[in-house]
Parts: C-alpha cells; sequence; structure tokens
C-alpha cells in the first residue's frame, strides 16, 4: 500500500517532472521551486513557486493519497492551509476548496513510472528485518556514509530532547543519563523511570551520610524488599519514598548476573557516594570533560572493577549526549564539536544489530558508525522508512 511519505519524496528529490504537467482541471503546471519540507504541523512544503498558466504563485503544496483527504484530515477547518496553492495526490476523486477557493490539483497516478511504485511496494512489503537485504547493495557503505552525519544527530537530538524541556541543574541530567547507560537496553527505560523519581534535592542534603543515599535508592528501585524488610534504615526512609518502583518494572529475564538491575543500581549507588564522574558536569570545557572522563574511566575499571563493556556505554549513552547537549543549550559548538570527534575516535559497539550489517560486508569502524547504524535500523529499517534513506530510494530507482 502506498503512504503519503512517498509522494512526499517523489515530490522533493524531482523525480516528478517539473515540466508538462496538467492539473485535474487542464491547467498546465510548471515546477519553480517544490518548496521546503515542512518537519512541523501544517502543509507538507511552504514556501513552494509554482507556475500554473504562466502565472507565477507562491505559497505551500499539501500532498495527500486522496484528494477527499483533505476533509477527512480538516484542513477546511485550518487557517495553516489557507495559503496552499497546490493540492498534489496520488488520487483526484474530489474538488478541494480553501480561504482562496478551489485549489488546483495534479493527480500523480498516471505521472509516477510503474517500476518506480513496484519498486516502492516491494520494499514495504518485504518481510525481512532490514527490507533492502533481499537486494543486492553493492555501494552500502558509500550510500550510508553519506546519511551518516544525519543519522547521528538525529540520534542525538533525541536523547537529549527530554532534558532540553526540564530546568534542572546540570548535574541531574548527568546522573540520568549514566542510569540510562547502566540499563543498556533492555532496562534503559526502567532507569530512564528511576532517575525522574529520584529526589535529588534530598540527596544532596545527605552528601555527608551515603548510607541514608544508599538506602534511599535500593528502597525507590522497588528490587531490594526483601534484603530491606528488617533494615532500620530503609523503614526511617518511608517518608521520603513515596512513588517507589516494583520488581515487575525492572527487566530480569535473560540478562547475566553482572547485568542484572540490581547490580547496576547498586554501581550507581557506588557511583554517587563515592564521587565517581561527578567532576564532568561542572567541566567549564569540552578539553576538561575528556580529561576528567578518561581520569574517571580509569579509576571505575580499576577500583570498582567496571568491565570495558559497560564503561563504552557509559561514554556512548551519557558523556557524549551530554556534551552534546551542553553544546546545543549553551550555543557552544566546540562541546558538539567533541561529540562528534569522540564518537569517530572510539571503538565500534558489538551487539546483534551491527552483526547484521557485518553479515552484509558493511564493517563500522568507528563508534560513530555502530551509532549511525542504531539509528538506521531503529528508525527507518524497522519502520520501513526507505523514502528516507539513501539505500532505499536507490534502490527504488534502480
Amino acid at each position: 500500500m502506498i503512504k503519503e511519505d512517498f509522494l512526499h519524496f517523489l515530490w522533493k528529490s524531482h523525480v516528478i517532472p517539473k515540466r508538462g504537467l496538467l492539473t485535474t482541471d487542464n491547467r498546465t503546471i510548471d515546477i519553480v521551486h517544490t518548496g521546503s519540507y515542512n518537519h512541523d504541523n501544517g502543509p507538507d512544503f511552504i514556501m513552494g513557486r509554482i507556475r500554473i498558466d504562466g502565472v507565477l504563485w507562491a505559497g505551500n503544496v499539501e500532498m495527500h493519497l486522496k484528494a477527499s483527504d483533505w476533509y477527512v484530515h480538516g484542513h477546511q477547518h485550518d487557517k495553516r492551509y489557507d495559503n496552499v496553492i497546490l493540492h498534489v495526490v496520488y488520487e483526484y476523486d474530489k474538488d478541494v476548496y480553501n480561504a482562496g477557493g478551489k485549489i488546483p490539483c495534479v493527480e500523480l497516478k498516471n505521472v509516477i513510472k510503474p517500476e518506480l511504485i513496484r519498486n516502492y511496494l516491494a520494499l514495504q512489503s518485504s518481510h525481512a528485518e532490514i527490507p533492502c537485504f533481499n537486494y543486492p547493495v553493492p555501494h552500502f557503505q558509500e550510500d550510508f556514509l553519506w546519511m551518516k552525519d544525519r543519522l547521528i544527530v538525529e540520534r542525538l537530538n533525541r536523547k537529549i530532547a527530554p532534558y532540553l524541556r526540564t530546568i534542572q541543574p546540570h548535574d541531574v541530567t548527568f546522573k540520568q543519563m549514566v542510569l540510562e547507560a547502566l540499563g543498556a537496553q533492555k532496562n534503559k527505560d526502567s532507569f530512564k523511570t528511576f532517575g525522574t523519581r529520584i529526589n535529588w534535592m534530598q540527596m544532596n542534603r545527605w552528601a555527608n551520610r551515603p548510607e541514608l543515599v544508599t538506602t534511599y535508592l535500593l528502597k525507590l528501585s522497588g528490587l531490594f524488599e526483601d534484603e530491606l524488610k528488617q533494615h532500620v534504615l530503609g523503614n526511617q526512609l518511608d517518608a521520603y519514598v513515596s512513588n517507589p518502583l516494583t520488581i515487575e518494572a525492572w527487566n530480569t529475564k535473560s540478562i547475566r548476573p553482572g547485568n542484572q538491575p540490581k547490580t547496576r543500581v547498586l554501581q550507581f549507588a557506588q557511583i554517587c557516594t563515592q564521587g565517581y564522574l561527578m567532576h564532568l558536569p561542572n567541566s567549564e570545557t569540552p578539553t576538561a570533560y575528556s580529561q576528567w572522563w578518561y581520569e574517571e574511566a580509569h579509576r571505575l575499571q580499576s577500583e570498582m572493577k567496571f568491565s570495558p563493556f559497560l564503561l563504552q556505554n557509559i561514554a556512548i549513552n551519557a558523556v557524549i549526549p551530554f556534551a552534546y547537549f551542553v553544546g546545543v543549550k549553551s550555543g557552544e559548538s566546540d562541546w558538539i564539536d567533541f561529540a562528534f570527534e569522540h564518537l569517530e575516535e572510539w571503538k565500534p559497539e558489538r551487539n546483534s544489530i551491527i552483526l547484521k550489517f557485518k553479515a552484509k560486508g558493511f564493517t563500522p569502524a568507528s563508534s560513530s558508525d555502530s551509532q549511525a547504524i542504531l539509528e538506521l535500523y531503529r528508525h527507518y529499517c524497522a519502520l520501513k522508512k526507505c523514502v528516507s534513506c539513501a539505500v532505499g530510494t536507490k534502490l527504488m530507482r534502480a
């Protein structure tokens, strides 16, 4: 089944002829400028320039599978669509009107090359985990590199988005990112929830009482009920633990003992009470930040016996996103440069998703490559957003 994003791809990639098109009422259309793709609410393309019967119009372009979808989506009640100058549809079934009267309409059904539709539908109907891997992809690495930076930016923006909406201190943001990193893939969301329920101000008040901090975290996690039943401090802290997690909130199946959430909560308690990593969010420059990280990583490895895998997880999922967060929040590009440069320097991750791509002949050279692959797989391949992927669009045009 054709989706609207296929029409968006055709329009913005100039697959549709710029000249020689006709409206449904036989007026000539020349596409002077397709407009800018709108990632927000409102018309699909904004500030386009279209010549209709020789008259140049400037305004927005809206696209639908059927013309009648204009009314299905309620655009007739939305003033943002009053400046739509062209309605581009796969199938014309109805005239559409806005504040300016009847909107000129172009039907694409008989304009798009049949092989393009055939290739698109083949990718969309594929049952493969990575749809394009059903086909020869001889230059995957080159196509991937073309979109790699975009994938990294999208991934980092997704990671920091929840924190940009808060006004909490930077050290709290950093600790919450560390918690997510400790959760890895299977308990990332649980640790994220855990971080939002911690009373960080109260934790600061207990800075000189590490036993209170540790007991509070264990009690809040909901993972240590049996151990804390007869614990004196556990009973004393009931008033501070208003919304603890339950054991059902955690994934404990098929996880090695060293990676169990209980272990990770205890490790986080040690990080907080023994001061590990706590200098990083107070760094004034990326250079100082980098130096602190390498020193702290060495301490965590030698004193707490953190594995290289766990340290890499913290580096990629906390240290890098926090630097990027600081750069976006402050507007200081050197922090953003730090994030990109260190991703290029560090070794790639190893997991089941990366191995799928390696099996097809693409071996990531850095954590930048592996992070981009994860973004590509989870937010493009898994969702079959082939029309937004350099590899997918090449296959469609083949």
